[in-house]
């Protein structure tokens, strides 16, 4: 069996969520003994892909008959990955191209039970099924000194700094405020937002407004190499979520191999999984999550990161791995 993974951004130096889920699918078939593609030339048994930007590549592949799997809505912070928009209204809601790729391939995967009934409300009438993007635990384990202080070296923090780390979009206003005002309710606390922007030298006139004002304690940071990122996940205090409506799959569950205690403006719409069984703490307001971080951070409120782990093993890439093996057996079989 060989599969053909593919995701391409424009700008191969932005390693973020789309290039994570694809580094972690490449090592979930590696793992489990599954031959990788080199490239479209190249033959292949069914092929998987990651954004509707790769439209063409999707039906050069229908056209040849191979079996198309679809990873959806596990990386919608990453605007070469994300498939979903937001209305005028403030409604999330799939965007058409995305909804023209989702109705032609053979199978399409999400990371939990909001994404597929999502899905099914806005018109995808393909196959879906469950499936976590996989972890690798390995990658935050902290067995490197000199890698773990990174995080410190690179960002010039004293080791004692509590730190909150969230991760979105610039061109979201919605993301950018509540960033903003959290980070301005807990002064004492050190704020590192990192994002990117589908045109970031075009950003609207009232988020370029925003971010001139943001308080001291909040740094906006552009998209980091590898090895910082997972110095950013290791040493961070927290790791908050700002947008209640926002398909978080695969950073969030980055942070709970890291360890990192979860807490989030809710109540979630989205990634329950750590809702359900107690591993997050939410707030219903910007003031009430402002306080939820200084208890936290002060000892009132118990980490939960320990426990949330357990979610993190079960969804390792070895785990992952053997159920890839079982999808696509089934859909080469069945072709």
């Amino acid at each position: 069996m060989k599969v053909f993974i593919y995701f391409q951004p424009r700008y191969l130096k932005d390693v973020y969520e789309g290039m994570r889920l694809r580094k972690n699918l490449k090592g979930a078939c590696e793992l489990t003994d599954i031959e990788i593609a080199k490239n479209s030339i190249d033959y292949y048994d069914v092929a998987h892909f990651i954004s509707a930007a790769d439209e063409m590549k999707i039906n050069d592949s229908i056209e040849l008959g191979k079996p198309v799997v679809f990873s959806a809505l596990m990386c919608e912070s990453d605007p070469s990955a994300k498939i979903t928009e937001t209305s005028r209204d403030g409604q999330t809601r799939l965007s058409s191209k995305a909804m023209r790729i989702l109705n032609r391939v053979n199978l399409v995967l999400v990371p939990n039970k909001q994404s597929e009934l999502f899905l099914k409300d806005q018109g995808v009438v393909s196959p879906i099924k469950i499936l976590s993007p996989g972890v690798n635990i390995s990658r935050f384990a902290k067995n490197d000194q000199i890698e773990a202080d990174l995080f410190y070296r690179y960002f010039r923090l004293n080791k004692d700094a509590k730190t909150i780390v969230s991760f979105g979009q610039y061109d979201s206003k919605d993301e950018i405020h509540n960033i903003i005002e959290i980070a301005k309710l807990c002064p004492d606390y050190k704020f590192l937002y990192f994002g990117q922007a589908k045109r970031m030298l075009f950003l609207p006139a009232k988020i370029r407004k925003l971010l001139r004002r943001s308080p001291k304690n909040l740094r906006f940071c552009p998209i980091v190499p590898e090895d910082v990122y997972r110095s950013v996940m290791m040493n961070a205090d927290v790791f908050l979520v700002v947008n209640r409506r926002k398909f978080n799959a695969i950073t969030m569950l980055d942070a709970i191999a890291a360890k990192c205690q979860i807490i989030g403006f809710g109540p979630l719409e989205y990634d329950t999984k750590v809702v359900d069984k107690g591993y997050a703490y939410l707030a219903p307001t910007l003031p009430e999550l402002a306080g939820a971080i200084k208890d936290y951070l002060s000892g009132k409120k118990p980490s939960l990161a320990n426990k949330a782990y357990n979610i993190a093993k079960a969804e390792s890439l070895t785990e992952i791995g053997s159920e890839l093996k079982k999808i696509y057996s089934n859909l080469i079989s069945n072709k």
